[in-house]
């Protein structure tokens, strides 16, 4: 075909092929084919189109892309990339206008602002590692009076809006908590119930798997002072002493983890001026005052306040002693910041200055108080040459056990630990009692049977 042919006479050539070459030869070979795009819109609205030209027959055809590119198609091309090229160059004069105006006008603030950025993220470095670190397992043991609010701090602290129920003996459960790299620390969390009846469980919770990342809470009820001192004495000497037992064995296991527990426990105390007179808890520990809204209208003399308040801190020198109650927001939002604390190391309540106001709701962290500052205790004048103590615990224990006589809740030891009270099961014990009767019941026939057989073999010699 010459130079000079037309287009026309292209696709008479290839019509004539199809029919030659067959149905195969036609979708092969096709020509090119012209579509069209329908766009819709409002009549106010504008319509780009677009053109498209499909190319058959692979390169048989490969002279008809004259048809489709030409000028004014390559114009208009130029055209919109021209256009797009205006548009990016205006966004990004804009843009450097405007940070040229922020350096200008807030230079000040720019600056002040990134400072405390980087003074955040040295004082936070630790926390840093920490949110990078894996996934940690700790345990929380809490125990103390009956019905002081012991599960109702763990409700609050899981976000959970229900009914608080009774304990019994020793529950479990737990929390998680997500970090920024998806790990998930969990928090095993036993619950003691039952006041000081059920003490020796705490050898459950308390073992040399997890006396290492173990806290204990104590949560003592304000408003019953008359078995307040000894709930505290009891669970805080059995706890201690499934403690120290757990550190031993895990000493001999791990050498050395006695001695840096030691040191953690006395590291606030090293210059403190009570250091003669104290010995602090191995483990972390924190003691909350429960029910303050009860205490608070309860109609205590006002000399003894202070006692009631102070004690529980000037025993054991835990690390945090404050107060809780259900109706008060702002004592419940401390009690969760406080479990967070005690639970994964988070930061304890930050207040202001520690309470150190007998008739508010104290807040005492650790070696934050002394016996100076608590003072002598509130004693008659009568009792005041016949009480002997050789240190200021002694002297309180005294003026409070006799202000307010303490009920003996310590049970009595059974030889058989199946009629130990401590264990009892209602149900249990029920199908105890039957066996133990059908048992008696079959003794007594069996003791029987043997007279029987006796008095038959005599009759028989005879």
């Amino acid at each position: 075909m010459s130079k000079g042919d037309s287009i026309w006479d292209l696709a008479i050539e290839v019509v004539q092929q199809q029919e030659k070459d067959g149905k195969d030869g036609q979708q092969e070979n096709r020509p090119a084919e012209e579509s069209s795009v329908l766009l819709m819109g409002s009549k106010t609205s504008a319509k780009d189109v677009v053109n498209i030209w499909e190319l058959g027959g692979g390169t048989f055809l490969s002279r008809l892309v004259d048809t489709a590119i030409n000028v004014n198609s390559v114009r208009t091309r130029s055209m919109c990339q021209g256009q797009k090229r205006q548009q990016q160059l205006i966004v990004y004069l804009v843009l450097v206008f405007t940070f040229v105006c922020v350096l200008i006008f807030y230079r000040d603030s720019i600056w002040d602002l990134a400072i405390e950025v980087v003074q955040q993220q040295e004082k936070d470095g630790k926390d840093g590692q920490q949110e990078n670190r894996p996934a940690e397992e700790s345990s929380v043991l809490l125990m103390g009076s009956k019905t002081s609010g012991k599960t109702s701090i763990i409700l609050r602290f899981l976000d959970r809006d229900e009914a608080a129920k009774p304990t019994t003996a020793l529950e479990f459960t737990f929390g998680r908590r997500a970090r920024n790299n998806l790990a998930k620390d969990v928090v095993n969390i036993w619950e003691l119930g039952g006041g000081t009846f059920l003490s020796r469980l705490v050898d459950t919770a308390i073992n040399v798997n997890s006396v290492r990342q173990l806290g204990i809470m104590l949560v003592l009820d304000l408003s019953r002072p008359e078995d307040l001192w000894v709930t505290m004495e009891t669970l805080l000497k059995q706890a201690r002493a499934a403690a120290d037992r757990s550190i031993s064995e895990l000493d001999k296991l791990q050498p050395g983890v006695k001695q840096a527990l030691r040191k953690k426990a006395w590291e606030k105390y090293d210059e403190h001026p009570d250091k003669d007179m104290v010995d602090p808890f191995p483990i972390p520990l924190v003691i909350v005052g429960g029910k303050y809204d009860v205490f608070q209208v309860r109609a205590y003399t006002c000399c003894f306040d202070k006692p009631i308040t102070h004690h529980p801190h000037l025993i054991h020198y835990p690390n945090l002693c404050q107060f809780f109650s259900l109706r008060m927001k702002q004592l419940i939002d401390r009690g969760r910041v406080m479990f967070n604390h005690l639970s994964f190391g988070a930061a304890p309540p930050q207040l202001k200055a520690m309470q150190l106001e007998h008739n508010k709701p104290i807040y005492i962290p650790a070696a934050a108080d002394g016996f100076q500052q608590i003072g002598p205790p509130p004693l008659p004048e009568g009792n005041v040459g016949t009480m002997s103590a050789r240190n200021p615990v002694e002297l309180w224990k005294q003026a409070f056990t006799g202000h307010f006589p303490q009920v003996s809740a310590v049970p009595t030891v059974q030889d058989d630990p199946a009629k130990d009270p401590q264990f009892a099961e209602s149900s249990i014990d029920a199908m105890r009692q039957q066996k133990d009767e059908e048992l008696e019941r079959y003794r007594k026939n069996a003791e029987r049977k043997a007279r029987e057989i006796a008095r038959m073999r005599d009759g028989l010699k005879m």
